[in-house]
């Protein structure tokens, strides 16, 4: 599930059932999904992968975080099976990483789940994953790339933050950067690929910052705008450079949504901000009402963005 949405989905649904949500259908696809296990910090940790047919040696690998109470099988949905068409397509292998106890331990100091409380070596598991993937499955580690949702985007900029020389660029989707006094992790890696997906409508990571809450009762600390995340990651002499903006062409005019992107001038930065969107991924399912989480966006396909993105910044 998104950001602090614990146990209380379904009483929510019943609460608050204004629009339904709507379930991604599994497409057709031509791969193998496989589950496993990595003992990593004398715990079992779980994921599954998507595997492509074909030959994968050399090719790209996606790590894909959920968000807080979630799993790999629930970001694998609610991302509308993205990654998997992406897969096929592109001959790429997709991890689907479960977090400890449903959560990951990122940069944030608020949040009080298992996974932050007993401190988790999230960084540790992650960097083994994708060293055991590219010994087993030969992908390219020059080419590992880290997406995140909620809770597993702010895993993202800590991955980004404590070990830029694993991960090649990061995308973090309805996560902000957290707001000074609210992080335990170095500063950002300036000039470091990082492309932040924002919605303007999100209730749970306000887009022009500030607190990230459910409801005013369940508390996540502060985070800064959108705008102000993604400046962290430029570099000092591209800072005073003037962004360019790109409104993309509306293709569901019933979505409530349009999407614009903000890039610097030599810098290897994004912001795509959703106007209208919600705390969701762009493409992706309605996982919970819209009166709960926002609305989504069918104007992009969050995962080929991400494609795109990664190889003009390689």
């Amino acid at each position: 599930m998104s950001e602090g949405l614990c146990g209380l989905s379904l009483i929510l649904f019943f609460l608050f059932s204004s629009t339904c949500p709507v379930m991604a259908e599994e497409p057709v696809l031509t791969g193998t999904l496989l589950q496993d296990t990595l003992m990593h910090g004398g715990k079992k940790r779980s994921f599954l992968v998507y595997m492509p047919d074909g030959d994968i040696a050399g090719r790209p690998l996606f790590l894909v975080l959920h968000g807080s109470k979630g799993k790999g099988k629930s970001v694998r949905q609610q991302s509308g099976y993205q990654f998997d068409v992406l897969a096929d397509r592109e001959k790429c292998i997709v991890v689907y990483p479960d977090g400890y106890r449903k959560h990951w331990n990122d940069c944030r100091s608020a949040p009080k789940d298992k996974a932050h409380t007993k401190d988790i070596d999230d960084v540790g598991f992650l960097t083994a994953l994708v060293e055991m993937c590219c010994t087993r499955w030969h992908a390219d580690p020059a080419r590992v790339y880290a997406v995140g949702f909620s809770n597993g985007g702010h895993m993202c900029f800590r991955l980004a933050a404590e070990v830029p020389d694993k991960i090649a660029g990061i995308t973090a989707i309805a996560a902000n950067m957290p707001a000074p006094g609210w992080s335990k992790c170095p500063a950002p890696e300036n000039g470091f690929p990082v492309m932040i997906v924002s919605g303007t409508d999100d209730p749970i990571n306000p887009y022009e910052g500030g607190k990230v809450r459910l409801f005013h009762f369940i508390k996540k600390g502060e985070v800064l705008p959108a705008s102000d995340s993604a400046k962290a990651w430029l570099k000092s002499e591209d800072m005073g450079k003037k962004p360019v903006s790109k409104k993309l062409i509306d293709h569901d005019l019933e979505d409530g949504t349009e999407v614009e992107i903000l890039t610097w001038p030599d810098s290897r930065v994004r912001l795509y901000t959703i106007r209208g969107g919600g705390h969701t991924i762009p493409g992706g399912e309605q996982y919970l009402p819209a009166s709960i989480v926002g609305r989504v966006s069918h104007d992009i396909n969050i995962a080929q963005e991400v494609w795109e993105f990664f190889v003009a910044v390689e």
